[in-house]
């Protein structure tokens, strides 16, 4: 188990905007404390934060070459990521309906070069958009299904109905874009702004508010700040409290 100091030197790791950092608890940089780093997809924000505070060389020289090197393949995925990002606006650009990215697909290129990864991009749309939304990616080299073992794998059409019944999401969108740390680009289609399957006027109000926010030299299509907030803890919401992602220890 990680011990309270450790816990501490972890939060205080991840507080990349602090002005301070107790240099006392980096006597505590273990094992433990750089797993949970990891595991966390928080070593980026570690190494950043132990940067700005000129105490690269106060931990142990395993701890930090571990978070360097986690640093510099997170600029190296973001860089493809946001690439993607980009490519994926361009295509949804001529479409007459409204479209917001989410999660990832902002923040990778909001915060910090290297502090923010990610492997998918979460599409919000209205429910009779979908199909419009789905042809578009199909055409493009989208297919439908999942990555296991690394490999790709094509949903089944009762997976893709069975999805869509009841889930508020369809089966992810895949193509293979072979670049640098992102083999594959996932998109995710989501109809529901919230955990739930259903709809309550909340998402039309939302996407008749969606913007175009500059970020990093891309321009992404999203939520305006407050429903992109609301969005967000409902997404966490659900990932704490959602049975299947306990039992994946994803809560």
């Amino acid at each position: 188990m990680i011990n309270e100091k450790e816990k501490q030197l972890m939060l205080s790791l991840c507080r990349w905007k602090d002005e301070n950092l107790d240099r006392d608890l980096l006597e505590y940089a273990s094992p433990k404390v750089l797993g949970h780093l990891f595991m966390n997809r928080m070593a980026g924000v570690a190494y950043g934060t132990l940067k700005k505070h000129g105490l690269l060389q106060s931990v142990n020289r395993e701890f930090r070459a571990s978070l360097e090197g986690a640093f510099e393949q997170s600029k190296q995925k973001n860089k493809s990521f946001c690439s993607s990002v980009s490519m994926l606006a361009s295509l949804l650009s001529p479409l007459p309906v409204r479209v917001a990215m989410l999660k990832g697909a902002y923040f990778c290129a909001h915060y910090p070069v290297g502090f923010r990864t990610s492997s998918d991009v979460d599409l919000l749309v209205m429910p009779q958009d979908v199909t419009a939304v789905g042809r578009v990616l199909t055409e493009n080299g989208f297919r439908q299904g999942y990555i296991r073992n690394s490999e790709f794998v094509p949903a089944t059409r009762k997976e893709i109905i069975e999805s869509r019944m009841t889930r508020g999401e369809t089966v992810p969108y895949i193509k293979e874009v072979g670049l640098p740390f992102l083999r594959f680009l996932e998109v995710d289609v989501n109809f529901s702004w919230d955990y739930r399957g259903g709809s309550d006027g909340t998402l039309s109000k939302m996407l008749s508010r969606t913007c175009i926010k500059q970020a990093n030299g891309l321009a992404i299509p999203t939520l305006c700040d407050e429903d992109f907030f609301i969005h967000l803890c409902a997404h966490l919401y659900k990932e704490a409290t959602t049975l299947p992602w306990i039992e994946m220890k994803r809560d």
